[in-house]
């Protein structure tokens, strides 16, 4: 028999209720997490918001980490009908910079569809580049990049050709291209690559479903090349 004071109540007891307090479960990976695991944002206007769903830091970072390399700059709260949206600074204490330097160019992409742009042609830099307003016609040939320093043809949209001109260049390109065209052409004849419904685009499932996401933002089938939005059934296998 255990016997306690009157009034007093087990100091074990009292333990487990305050610590079944502090945890909380995530809303994906539905374990239960103590409170240092779970993710917070640090912002008055987000907490004002009717959003109180709970997701340990481990799954908010993997899921907007999908989100990002798909190319989706709108990052909403993975709780179904929730219409709450995540912004970079909400996740920068969590996530890579180099996972929000994405997030940031792919939000800064959607804010300037009509404006002119090119890309870096290098390829451990390709930012994103928009002509400013008081250029006038078409980008300058002759281009750095404001972000490696680097110059390249803005015309041809490749590395600074030296010694040549733009047109003698893009006949040289051309020949060349036909013949790569020719030779990626029956490579993709050959593996049955799938082409994006809206873009054009060839896309290669490398495993998993037939669902798949265009790097245009188009969902479609794999199986028939179709677009779709929710459950689709075309038979094939």
């Amino acid at each position: 028999m255990k016997l306690s004071l009157f009034g007093k109540q087990d100091s074990s007891k009292q333990l487990s209720s305050h610590t079944n307090a502090a945890n909380k479960t995530c809303g994906i990976c539905f374990d239960v997490k103590t409170d240092s695991d779970i993710f917070k944002i640090r912002s008055k206007v987000f907490q004002r918001r009717k959003c109180k769903h709970l997701f340990c830091v481990d799954c908010i970072c993997k899921y907007v980490a999908v989100q990002i390399n798909d190319n989706a700059y709108k990052v909403m709260c993975p709780s179904q009908n929730c219409c709450v949206k995540f912004k970079p600074k909400h996740l920068q204490h969590i996530l890579p910079k180099q996972l929000i330097a994405k997030w940031e160019n792919l939000i800064y992409k959607s804010l300037a569809p009509m404006e002119p742009k090119t890309y870096c042609p290098y390829q451990n830099c390709s930012v994103l580049l928009v002509k400013d307003n008081d250029m006038s016609g078409d980008f300058a040939h002759s281009s750095k990049c404001p972000s490696c320093h680097r110059n390249f043809c803005a015309r041809c949209k490749v590395p600074w050709h030296a010694g040549t001109n733009c047109q003698n260049f893009q006949q040289l390109k051309r020949n060349d291209k036909n013949d790569l065209d020719n030779k990626f052409l029956e490579l993709a004849r050959k593996a049955k690559w799938q082409r994006c419904p809206n873009c054009s685009m060839y896309v290669k499932k490398s495993s998993g479903c037939s669902y798949m996401k265009c790097r245009c933002g188009c969902k479609f089938c794999y199986r028939c090349g179709k677009k779709r939005q929710f459950a689709h059934s075309c038979g094939r296998s």
